[in-house]
């Protein structure tokens, strides 16, 4: 019995015969232009017909085609993103601008670190170039915020005054600047009603606390200073301490503030006004040292 490589080894010396060989012929007969000296030993160079391999008769798979080099495009000339170009000062105030502008339209829960950036137009990774955290950030809108809140309330306050020609008594100064109070509250409501926000916020963010603690003492001695011009102004003094009696003024206030936000009616905070003008009253009275007037 042929064993398979001797049948492998005869094939392949049928297969270096020339299309007019016959089986037996000698080879290469009738073949000299077909076949020069030496074909039939360059075919199968190198190879022991007795002692063939597997792998030397089996063709080996072509190689697959190389890949044609990538072509890069070639980069274009246009502007740099704008948070590289911008100073980490410039950065931190066009983002303190976007958290406000998102807190004021969308509320606190929205005012996510992305939706930040997204309305500044940065990209995220800036956003780490100007602060260490989403909580460092919102303090310093807090603060922002609740600076300027101080500064419009002391405003409104201590300019009532002006808003009454002549003399004045002091409900009616105390009602002027309740009056300017709400009109600041009833002009900007968004504001009002993301600033509350930013309270709630702060009093569950142990870190963020303290600044709504320090706005209402901020509040209070606006609400102080102007409880001792008006009674200077009037003649008239109280009867509590006047640092109580500006807690109380700035309770009134923020109730006034909610039931605005609330309702939006005109008229519940009309009455709403009257009332606190006589709650504050009821702890005053003529003050006998005072110098008389030029009608007196």
């Amino acid at each position: 019995m042929q064993s398979r490589w001797d049948h492998r080894a005869m094939m392949t010396s049928r297969e270096v015969q020339g299309p007019d060989e016959t089986p037996g012929s000698p080879a290469g007969a009738g073949t000299d232009d077909a076949y020069p000296s030496g074909a039939s030993d360059r075919g199968v160079t190198g190879i022991t017909v007795g002692h063939m391999s597997q792998s030397s008769v089996q063709d080996e798979p072509a190689a697959p085609p190389a890949a044609p080099p990538r072509r890069r495009r070639p980069r274009t000339a246009g502007p740099a993103p704008r948070s590289t170009r911008m100073p980490v000062a410039e950065r931190r105030q066009a983002l303190l601008d976007a958290a406000t502008t998102v807190i004021a339209r969308d509320g606190v829960r929205a005012a996510s670190t992305r939706a930040i950036v997204r309305e500044a137009g940065m990209s995220l990774a800036s956003f780490h170039y100007a602060f260490e955290s989403h909580t460092e950030l919102m303090r310093h809108v807090i603060e922002r915020v609740l600076v300027d809140e101080v500064h419009s309330v002391t405003e409104v306050l201590s300019g009532a005054a002006e808003l009454t020609a002549g003399p004045v008594t002091l409900p009616e100064l105390l009602g002027a600047a309740l009056d300017a109070f709400v009109a600041a509250v009833e002009a900007d409501p968004a504001r009002e009603q993301a600033i509350l926000e930013l309270h709630q916020y702060a009093l569950r963010e142990p870190e963020l606390a303290d600044l709504v603690r320090a706005e209402y003492a901020a509040y209070d001695e606006a609400a102080a200073g102007v409880l001792a011009a008006a009674a200077a102004a009037t003649g008239t003094r109280w009867t509590r301490p006047v640092d109580e009696l500006a807690r109380y003024v700035v309770t009134l206030t923020d109730g006034l503030t909610t039931s605005w936000l609330s309702f939006r009616d005109p008229e519940r905070i009309a009455a709403a006004r009257t009332y606190a003008v006589a709650g504050i009253l009821q702890f005053s009275e003529p003050d006998p040292d005072a110098a008389p007037g030029p009608d007196a």
